[in-house]
Formats: structure tokens, C-alpha cells, sequence
């Protein structure tokens, strides 16, 4: 800012003649202050300024620390040039003291006041010591405006003013004047509180989104941050470009998403939009489950990943926004994939020795017993028994790893017929009632309960249910089990009148090696994962009911034959 050097008296008498053009100067000068600046403490010297140059002979700023709230001195300046360093040493370590302890009020205007300090008792009670009134005398000190700069009930800094004009010569042009421009300043400097506020957020909000950028490149997981509610992806992590094979373009409609990326599920079968995780939980404020997604990049490769997503919640709980979390699962998938290639050789391989055993630990117990001289005694035809009982044993764990490993595979071999599961059930039943162990079987079904399926992989399921309903029901309890036809599909269901389950034992009851926390039951836990694997392969849904003290009841469902 550019100043001439002019004598303080001279110049402020002739603002009360030309007040106008004063203060259209002073607002000039103003603007030009504000120029280029972005907060009041960059703005403050300029405003001093531009007071000194037009209203004052010499002008002090205070503003509000806004950590601390204490008032710090910001800017200082005098009209003449050559005594500037004279008014920052004054105001440097001096604050007016309250309002009620100022000397010499002669004018109160909105909460500005005008002091009359025209003698060294009233400079010296304003200045606070004769070292700073001499330092006053020097500038031309006669009288001064004290104004407080609040917007609100927000106390904002302070302004102080000095003239070499006595107050007799100050007119109320002069005091409206001075408290007009400090209103004007209070209100530039609440405006750069805020732009500087504005300004720190936006580097705070820049370094957050750096920060949150390291953070998911760190991550070896792929990552996708959506917006709600639309679901749209909006940032990712570098492991999910490697996943993908490409970029995730966040100009690309949500849409588009499983077609473009080839999102599918493990059965081949792409995902609709609103049913990726992210898009899911970003549309519904919930978190998913972790489902197995395979991702057909653009590259040709085939990954498979385990995928989860939650909401991202406000500070009001309102869903901003969701989160997903991709774990590339392809190796692990591989790996399994050998593993179980090598349990269904080795199951196979161990059939046919298995089955030669068996045949033959049979024929010699008939003809033992067929024998009149009687070469073996009952103890060796016991043992013969036992052997006989373990052979089948291992013989059905085989199958069971055998079935198993064809199941998560996807070769289970199916050889679909029509027939009645209906004439199929009662059969089993009929078997199973032999063994039941004084446990009563019941059966109800209906005669029109055809289904297109492979009879001895349903008769498998039917006599897993019903054989583990028998374990679980004590001696004289009951059993039923029933066929029946509901909306296009046939039910079969097999109820114990059991102990019953827990929640978290029905939550993880079909999967593979699971036997429950008693682990009560002789076998590896494959019953029931082949079971619902049988019945996934027919394209049919096998649940549990259950409640402790209540029993349990198995239901599977497949499509109806018509007539």
C-alpha cells in the first residue's frame, strides 16, 4: 500500500470537512487490503493501515486467538511512514484496559468509545506507565477510539484508533464514522475466519483423503469405497486393480459394474447391480455377508475372492456411504481344488480293495456257519462279525470322502428319473425301522409327489436325515416324516421330538466336518454337507428348524413333476 507523508492534525481536520470522500477512500483502501488475503492475520497490518491513512493518526488491531481466545496483537501502523516502528513498539505488550476502567469517556456510540487523552494523567491511565504515554506524546495522541469488534454475540478483536485531534473538535460524523468502519472490520475479519476455516478443512479433508489413499494402497486386500445411495464406486485400492485386471472407472454407471467387470457368482451366474455387497450395504445401511465372488478380469485370468462390505455412518448414524473388502482366495481355491482331486483318488482307488474285503470276511462267516463240524467257534465268528461291522464302516467313510470331494468339485454325477419320493420315503422308513432302536417311525406323505431327480442320491439324504433324527430322539421317542406337494415344488421333512439346537449350532449345522460341540456322533461330519450338496445339485433347497426342547426338523424341497 502506497502513502504519502502528511502532517496527523492537518490531515484529520480536513476529514471532518470531507468526511465522505474520507471514508470512500478508506473503503478503497479497504479492498485493496483484502487482496490476495486469505486469513485476518494476513489482512490485519493492511486494515491498521488503512485506518491510519484515512481516520487516525495511528491505528492498532487485536484479534482473537481462536485456539487460545486471548487477544493478540495483529497489525500496527501510523501515518507517517517514518514513525510506524514507534506505534508497533507501543502497541507491542499493551491491551486497553476494560471498558469500565477507561479514562476520560467523553463519547459512547455502539459500543465504541472515543477517550479524551489530551494530558499525560489520562494517557498515562490508558497507556498504563509514562513511558508509554511519552511514546504517545510522540505520536500524536489526543484522542482515541476504542471499538470492539463483535458480529453476534461473538467477540471478535479489538480496534483502537488514536488522533492528534482533541475530542472537542471530533464531531458525531467522526464517531458514526469510526463505528461504521469498526462493524465493516469486524465483519472482514469473521468473513476471513471463515474462508480460513474453509481453507484448513480443505487441507485437513486433503490430507485425510492422502492418508485414507496410503492407507488402502497398504492394504493387500482389494478395496472399494462406494457412495449412497446409489452404491458407486468412488475410490479403490491398488491390490483391487490387480484383481480386476483393470481400473475401476467411477464415470462408469453402477449398473454396468457385473457385466464390465465380470462379477459372477461361484456357480457362473453374473450378479445383478443391487446385489454387490457394496452397492448392497451402501443402499440399505447394512453390512453383507462375506459371500465368494469370481471375478473374470479383463486379462483372462479367473480369480476367485472371498467379498464382505459394511456402511459408512455419519456422526447422526445416516449411511454416507460403504466399504467393501475383496480377499483374493484364488491360490487357496487351487490348493483345495488339489486336495480334493487327491481325496477322490484315493477314496476311489480304496473301493474296489474294500469292497473284496468285505465280500470275502462275508463269505467266510456263511460258510462258517453253514459248516456242520463246526471249525470255527462262536468267539471266531464274533470277531469275524466285528470285522465284517468295521469293513462297512470304513467302506461308507470312503463313499463319504468320495461323495465329498465330487461335491466341492462340482462332478457330482447325477442320473435324473421321474418317480414317486413319496414310494421312495416309505421304503426307507421301512428299512430304517428296523434299526430304530425302540425310537418310533412315522410316516405321512401324498401319492402325487413325483419328482425328476436320481433316486439313490435322494434315498442317500433320506437316510442321513432320518438316521441322524434317530441318534438325537431317546428310546420310545418319536419320528415322523412326511411328503407333501407346496406351490410347484415336493417337501420332504423328517421331525425329532430331540433335545433340539442352539442358534449357533443350526448357523453352522450343514457344513463340512461340523459335529456339533458335543461331537456325540460317530463320524467325520460329512452327512449333512453332502446332503445339502446332493440337493444343491438338484436345484433344491434343504433347510433346519429347531428350537432347544423342541425337537428339530430337516425339510429339502425339489421341483414337482407334473402329471
Amino acid at each position: 500500500m502506497r502513502r504519502t507523508l502528511r502532517d496527523p492534525k492537518t490531515a484529520h481536520m480536513e476529514l471532518e470537512r470531507t468526511g465522505a470522500e474520507a471514508a470512500a477512500r478508506f473503503f478503497a483502501l479497504l479492498f485493496d487490503a483484502l487482496a490476495g488475503a486469505s486469513t485476518p492475520l494476513e489482512a490485519a497490518p493492511r486494515i491498521a493501515a488503512a485506518v491510519a491513512e484515512t481516520i487516525a493518526g495511528w491505528c492498532a488491531l487485536w484479534i482473537h486467538d481462536r485456539a487460545t481466545g486471548e487477544l493478540r496483537l495483529a497489525g500496527a501502523s501510523h501515518c507517517d511512514v517514518t514513525k510506524e516502528p514507534l506505534a508497533r513498539r507501543l502497541a507491542e505488550g499493551w491491551l486497553p484496559p476494560k471498558y469500565g476502567a477507561l479514562p476520560g469517556v467523553a463519547v459512547s456510540l455502539n459500543g465504541a468509545v472515543i477517550l479524551g487523552v489530551e494530558d499525560k494523567e489520562k494517557l498515562t491511565a490508558l497507556f498504563g506507565s509514562r513511558e508509554r504515554a511519552y511514546l504517545a506524546t510522540e505520536l500524536g495522541s489526543a484522542s482515541a477510539l476504542v471499538a470492539p469488534l463483535t458480529q453476534g454475540h461473538r467477540s471478535l478483536g479489538l480496534l483502537v484508533a488514536v488522533s492528534a485531534d482533541p475530542v472537542e473538535s471530533v464531531g458525531n460524523g467522526r464517531v458514526a464514522l469510526l463505528s461504521e468502519i469498526a462493524r465493516r472490520v469486524a465483519t472482514v475479519v469473521a468473513h476471513l475466519h471463515r474462508l480460513d476455516s474453509a481453507r484448513q478443512a480443505s487441507q485437513q479433508l486433503t490430507l485425510t483423503n492422502l492418508h485414507l489413499q496410503a492407507i488402502l494402497e497398504g492394504i493387500p486386500q482389494g478395496v472399494v469405497v462406494a457412495s449412497a445411495p446409489e452404491g458407486r464406486v468412488v475410490s479403490t485400492s491398488r491390490a483391487l486393480t490387480y484383481l480386476l485386471g483393470r481400473p475401476m472407472d467411477p464415470r462408469v454407471p453402477v449398473s454396468a459394474y457385473p457385466q464390465l467387470y465380470g462379477f459372477a457368482r461361484p456357480t457362473g451366474e453374473l450378479y445383478r447391480a443391487d446385489e454387490l455387497p457394496w452397492v448392497y450395504a451402501a443402499r440399505t445401511g447394512e453390512s453383507s455377508g462375506v459371500e465368494e465372488m469370481v471375478i473374470r478380469g479383463a486379462d483372462g485370468r479367473g480369480s476367485t475372492a472371498l467379498c464382505s462390505a459394511s456402511p459408512i455412518l455419519d456422526e447422526i448414524g445416516e449411511t454416507i456411504g460403504a466399504v467393501a473388502l475383496l480377499q483374493d482366495i484364488s491360490d487357496r481355491k487351487e490348493l483345495e481344488l488339489q486336495k480334493d482331486e487327491f481325496l477322490a483318488m484315493v477314496a476311489h482307488e480304496l473301493k474296489t480293495p474294500l469292497t473284496a474285503v468285505k465280500g470275502y470276511v462275508q463269505l467266510i462267516l456263511r460258510l462258517a456257519s453253514q459248516r456242520a463240524d463246526r471249525t470255527l467257534g462262536p468267539r471266531e465268528l464274533g470277531m469275524l462279525e466285528v470285522a465284517d461291522q468295521q469293513v462297512s464302516r470304513l467302506s461308507q467313510l470312503v463313499f463319504d470322502l468320495l461323495d465329498f470331494s465330487l461335491i466341492r468339485m462340482g462332478r457330482l454325477d447325477l442320473r435324473c428319473v421321474d418317480f414317486s419320493l413319496t414310494s421312495l420315503a416309505r421304503d426307507v422308513v421301512a428299512q430304517l425301522q428296523l434299526v430304530a432302536q425302540g425310537v418310533d417311525l412315522e410316516f405321512v406323505g401324498t401319492e402325487d409327489a413325483v419328482v425328476r431327480a436320481d433316486p439313490h442320491r435322494v434315498e442317500q439324504v433320506l437316510t442321513n436325515l432320518i438316521s441322524n433324527a434317530i441318534k438325537a430322539t431317546a428310546p420310545g421317542g418319536h419320528v415322523q416324516i412326511r411328503v407333501r406337494r407346496m406351490d410347484g415344488s415336493v417337501v420332504a421333512s423328517v421331525h425329532d421330538d430331540g433335545a433340539g439346537m442352539p442358534r449357533e449350532v443350526q448357523e453352522r449345522i450343514f457344513e463340512r466336518y461340523y459335529r456339533g460341540p458335543d461331537r456325540c456322533h460317530e463320524g467325520m461330519g460329512l452327512g449333512l454337507y453332502i446332503s445339502k450338496g446332493i440337493v444343491d445339485a438338484h436345484g433344491g433347497r434343504i433347510w433346519l428348524e429347531s428350537e432347544v426342547g423342541k425337537g428339530s426338523s430337516f425339510h429339502f424341497s425339489l421341483a414337482a413333476v407334473e402329471k
